[in-house]
């Protein structure tokens, strides 16, 4: 009798262990949708666009994610942060696509028929932007558009004008249209030097890597790979190259300072940039088909994997052999360390 009375107890705690076990898992798997749904809902409640070609940017001037700056200096109804941005994104991708001849994302073949339109989202964010790779298609709310498929590109509501941000930002949804990986050694370093294409000048360089465990710094660093990439071009492209700016490149100024959105008219690297990244693209659909995987649909752990650094590096050293620099001792020194590294 006693020991019936003991079952029952023990039965009726580890029943009680249980519920209490699925109503944690279940409140677990509700704040993930939740914050899934959220992560949309934000975006589809914003209650403003403004459109310029190939882009929608959609903002707020209330609530959470209201617009920091709302000067409106040519007194249009529309903050000239917006126009500002808009202006930019607009002059990067005629630049990006015209004069350094990169494919538009809509014409890669990862988007080719899917993609109609870039979102550009101002919500408040503890980064000044980002850039999304997955086709969405947004059911706004609060304004009147078309419903399309369309990448994603979230700016701060309290960017400042002349920031490069959105041109930045931009650049990723063009490497995502040429390759799958997206380890950051190469895309936020590739990303930062290409920002040195609007102003006078470039950027600071950094010895390329001359050890194993400089090479993996390297391969850890963010943007602060942009000093390779800074060096590698100069190495590989000689002098920088001049280039007409288009009559619509020339005219296109910021609103409220009328100061010109590209300032230079030559840059140094984009041809070497460019063959990197078709060579990523030949590169990384021999990956689907090592480790079976949909050509285009990789998981976020495997676009980012670290063993995607030894492809990376075997798409760089093919594009380096491809230039002719590597009679030069530094780059020569540093192709042993890949070799090294992938074998």
């Amino acid at each position: 009798m006693v020991g019936y009375v003991l079952c029952n107890r023990v039965k009726t705690m580890d029943i009680k262990y249980l519920r209490g076990y699925f109503y944690i898992l279940l409140l677990f798997f509700i704040s993930i949708i939740d914050a899934r749904a959220g992560w949309k809902m934000d975006r589809e409640s914003l209650d403003h666009v403004y459109i310029l070609n190939d882009f929608r940017l959609f903002y707020t001037l209330k609530g959470k994610h209201a617009l920091y700056d709302v000067s409106d200096k040519d007194k249009n109804g529309i903050p000239d942060i917006v126009e500002n941005t808009a202006i930019q994104l607009d002059a990067a991708n005629s630049m990006f696509s015209e004069i350094f001849q990169f494919t538009k994302p809509a014409n890669n073949t990862r988007y080719y028929n899917k993609l109609d339109v870039i979102d550009v989202h101002f919500l408040f964010s503890n980064s000044k932007g980002s850039s999304g790779d997955a086709l969405i298609t947004y059911h706004y709310k609060k304004v009147k558009v078309r419903k399309l498929p369309s990448l994603s590109i979230l700016i701060s509501s309290k960017i400042k004008a002349g920031n490069l941000t959105p041109a930045h930002e931009l650049f990723h949804a063009y490497q995502n249209g040429y390759t799958m990986f997206k380890n950051r050694w190469y895309t936020e370093g590739t990303a930062r030097w290409v920002e040195h294409a609007f102003n006078k000048g470039t950027g600071k360089q950094q010895l390329l890597p001359a050890t194993e465990k400089l090479l993996e710094q390297l391969l850890n660093a963010t943007y602060d790979a942009e000093y390779f990439w800074n060096r590698i071009v100069f190495l590989c492209s000689k002098n920088p190259i001049q280039y007409e700016l288009t009559p619509k490149l020339k005219q296109s100024r910021y609103i409220s300072s009328l100061e010109r959105v590209i300032q230079a008219n030559k840059f140094n690297g984009y041809r070497f940039i460019l063959s990197f990244y078709q060579q990523l693209s030949q590169i990384d659909e021999r990956v689907s088909m090592e480790r079976e995987l949909d050509r285009y649909h990789w998981k976020e752990y495997e676009q980012r994997s670290i063993k995607n650094n030894r492809f990376i590096l075997i798409a760089l050293k093919k594009t380096i052999n491809q230039t002719k620099c590597d009679n030069n001792i530094e780059v020569n020194h540093f192709l042993e360390l890949i070799d090294n590294y992938v074998n």
